[in-house]
């Protein structure tokens, strides 16, 4: 049986082998400190400067012990949300000095202003708190009718985007271009965001704005390998857009061959012709690209 700091008894009850036993019987002067601040922010900071120094390398600290402290980190951050949940004034999730203090220790304003700043930045610690102290949609707006889930897209927050997904927000929720998250993340080439969107949930072969596809964002940027994750989900490879242009055709005309082979290979049409009768092909035979050309086999 584990004779457990009174601090924590309540909290590990029964679950002795969740106890960080290695970290208090290792570091007792550590773990004293983190004892002594146990309930207040001073505490969050002191187990935060503690895993990035263990993220950095500390010398010593074996495997138990950083385990025990990133759990305590856990546990006390839910414990401070929990708290700051039942402070908070009813009917107003703007006037909580605990969450202001939090956020201030971010650097994050206390407002939407603030929340913004936390999707942007990747502030996946103060994202948690906007989403589930202060009540902020996951689904919300910025002015210019971008949603949250598409600014993490934007500027690759896979955590951020992560954590919104998992809060609720719908992966193919549009911007006032009817653009969504995936189409920007298949336009900017981050792969391990496309993966997480496609996991979610999102339309592989969705529609936005002149009538581009996530498989035509991806392929006028050169990115083959996003293309071939959204072939895999079920893009539709010969989709033409609002003037009859395929995802060949954007290959084609922005010179990339590489992703012209992975389009043929599955399936594309090196004939389909667009509102103004150009082909893949004929694009290619006219800017000489043989590169390009030998990947269409013309």
């Amino acid at each position: 049986m584990v004779i457990m700091h009174p601090t924590l008894a309540s909290i590990f009850k029964g679950k002795d082998d969740l106890y960080p036993s290695a970290l208090e019987g290792k570091y007792s002067r550590v773990f004293n400190n983190i004892m002594k601040y146990w309930g207040t922010p001073k505490c969050d900071e002191y187990l935060e400067e503690l895993i990035v120094d263990k993220r950095g390398g500390r010398q010593g600290v074996s495997a138990d012990v950083a385990g025990d402290i990133v759990r305590l980190s856990k546990v006390h951050q839910r414990l401070l949300e929990v708290r700051a949940a039942q402070l908070a004034p009813k009917g107003d999730p703007w006037k909580n000095e605990d969450v202001r203090r939090r956020l201030s220790n971010e650097q994050i304003e206390y407002s939407m202003a603030g929340f913004w700043q936390a999707v942007e930045t990747g502030n996946d610690r103060a994202l948690k708190i906007f989403l589930q102290i202060v009540g902020v949609k996951p689904d919300e707006k910025d002015a210019l009718g971008a949603p949250a889930l598409i600014k993490a897209a934007m500027f690759k927050r896979k955590a951020v985007a992560a954590m919104l997904l998992e809060s609720g927000a719908d992966a193919n929720l549009t911007n006032a271009q009817g653009l969504t998250a995936l189409h920007w993340a298949a336009f900017k080439g981050f792969a391990d965001i496309v993966e997480l969107l496609l996991g979610k949930g999102a339309n592989a072969g969705v529609k936005g704005g002149p009538g581009v596809t996530p498989l035509m964002q991806a392929a006028m940027n050169g990115h083959g390998a996003i293309c071939s994750q959204l072939l895999a989900k079920g893009a539709n490879v010969n989709e033409p857009d609002n003037d009859g242009m395929t995802a060949l055709h954007k290959a084609v005309s922005d010179g990339h061959p590489e992703v012209v082979r992975v389009l043929v290979a599955a399936g594309a049409e090196r004939e389909a012709k667009s509102t103004t009768g150009a082909t893949p092909l004929s694009i290619a035979e006219r800017r000489k690209n043989a590169e390009v050309l030998a990947a269409l086999g013309g």
